[in-house]
C-alpha cells in the first residue's frame, strides 16, 4: 500500500470516529459544539495518538531493553504533558470565545475527565502500535524463514551436485576395472584356442590402458611409451590386414 493510500485510509477512519463521537454527544447531551475549538482539541488528541505510536512506543520497544517499564514511565510523563497542554488550550480558548480573563480552576473532576480522554487516545494508539509491531514481527519472521529455506535448498543442491560428481568418479573408476577384467577373462578363454587372438586381446588391453592413463595424466607421455603403443596399434592392424601391413618384431 502506498503512502497516499495509507493517508487516505487514516483520514477516513478518523472521520468515522469523529462523526460517531459527535453524533453520540449530540443525541445524548444536546450540547452546542463550536467548530473551531473542536478542531483544535481533536488535533491535540490525534497528535497524541500518533506521537505515542510512532515516537514514544517505537523508542521504548525498539531502542531500549526494559520495554514495558520504560513504556509505562514515558506514557505517564506523556499524559502529564498532555494535561498541561490541554489546560493551556482551555484557558486560551475560553478567554478568546467568552472574552473573560483569568485561569480556569483545576478540580479533580477536570483532571479525571481530561486524563480519561488522553488515556483513551493513548489506548487506541497502543492498539495501533501493537498491530503494526505484530505485522512487522511476522514479516521479519517470514523473511528469516524464507532465507533459511533458501539456504537449505542451496545446501541440498550442492549436496546433490557433490553426489553426482562422486558417483561419476566412481563409475569412471569401476568401468576401466570392469573392462580390463573382462578382457583378461576373454584372453584366458581364447589364447588356448588361438595364440594370435590372445595376443590381440592383450594388445587391445594395453591400448585401452594407455588411452585412459593419457587422458587422466598431466599430458606428458614418455617417448618409449608412445612408441610401444604405436607398435601395438600396428600389430592389431596387421592382424586384421595381414597382407597389407608388415608385422613388427616379436
Amino acid at each position: 500500500m502506498t503512502l497516499k493510500k495509507k493517508l487516505m485510509v487514516h483520514v477516513f477512519i478518523w472521520l468515522i470516529y469523529i462523526s460517531y463521537e459527535l453524533g453520540f454527544v449530540a443525541i445524548t447531551s444536546r450540547i452546542h459544539i463550536t467548530p473551531a475549538p473542536l478542531l483544535i482539541y481533536y488535533g491535540l488528541n490525534i497528535s497524541l495518538f500518533y506521537f505515542n505510536a510512532h515516537v514514544l512506543l517505537s523508542f521504548a520497544f525498539l531502542k531500549t531493553r526494559r520495554r514495558y517499564l520504560n513504556s509505562a514511565c514515558l506514557i505517564i510523563l506523556e499524559l502529564a504533558v498532555y494535561l498541561a497542554i490541554k489546560y493551556v488550550l482551555d484557558n486560551l480558548l475560553t478567554g478568546y470565545f467568552t472574552l473573560r480573563s483569568g485561569h480556569l480552576p483545576v478540580s479533580h473532576l477536570y483532571i479525571y475527565e481530561n486524563l480519561y480522554r488522553g488515556a483513551s487516545f493513548t489506548g487506541l494508539s497502543i492498539a495501533y502500535f501493537s498491530t503494526r509491531y505484530l505485522a512487522r514481527f511476522r514479516e521479519k519472521a517470514y523473511q528469516e524463514e524464507t532465507g533459511r529455506l533458501r539456504a537449505i535448498t542451496r545446501n541440498l543442491e550442492l549436496e546433490n551436485q557433490i553426489f553426482s560428481v562422486e558417483n561419476a568418479y566412481l563409475q569412471n573408476q569401476i568401468s576401466p576395472h570392469l573392462l580390463f577384467n573382462s578382457l583378461s577373462f576373454i584372453h584366458s578363454a581364447v589364447y588356448k584356442l588361438s595364440d594370435a587372438a590372445g595376443k590381440g586381446i592383450m594388445r587391445l588391453a594395453e591400448l585401452m590402458r594407455y588411452s585412459l592413463v593419457s587422458a587422466n595424466g598431466t599430458g606428458t607421455i614418455p617417448l618409449p611409451r608412445e612408441i610401444e603403443q604405436m607398435e601395438n596399434l600396428i600389430a592389431l592392424c596387421a592382424m586384421r590386414f595381414p597382407r597389407r601391413i608388415l608385422r613388427p618384431g616379436p
